[in-house]
């Protein structure tokens, strides 16, 4: 004991020689094990063939694809759209709650309609071609949209 007392760093110099003789060994044995790890597996079983779908099932989901599910928000904005701002009468910026864009015509007439509610002459357009504006159609109570439902053509004559 004394001995290892006195030469500790031979002790020390022993010992880190006999790990790194060790640590070179295994790492000689993995590298001649590491082309056995390369030999191909064998493939597991196939599976059978499922059974063909049925032609009516594929024809329906078709025809769904023709004609993809759209979302409509039914709020003025939501998680990814924000709400509609503008520039109001005064200068200051508006929102569709707090303003109306168009006098005398209501906000949500136009979001009822689908109208462009951003436009400055929406009230002179003529969506449906019928003849009749958009404020003929809001004051005759009608939808803009349908080119069988207007004002009466009483309306439109003049003196």
């Amino acid at each position: 004991m004394d001995w290892i007392k006195v030469h500790y760093d031979r002790v020390t110099l022993i010992a880190a020689a006999i790990f790194l003789f060790i640590s070179a060994i295994w790492i000689w044995w993995n590298a001649i094990q590491f082309g056995n790890r390369l030999i191909p597996q064998q493939a597991p079983p196939q599976k059978a063939a499922s059974p063909p779908a049925v032609a009516v099932e594929l024809d329906r989901a078709a025809k769904e694809l023709e004609h993809p599910a759209q979302w409509k928000a039914s709020t003025r904005s939501g998680l990814f759209v924000p709400e509609r701002h503008f520039i109001g009468t005064n200068g200051l910026p508006a929102t569709l709650q707090n303003t109306q864009v168009h006098p005398p015509v209501p906000n949500d007439w136009f979001e009822q309609f689908a109208l462009p509610i951003e436009n400055g002459d929406v009230l002179d357009q003529d969506p449906d071609d019928d003849g009749f504006t958009n404020l003929d159609e809001w004051q005759g109570g009608t939808d803009p949209t349908d080119k069988n439902s207007h004002p009466d053509y009483l309306t439109k004559l003049h003196l």
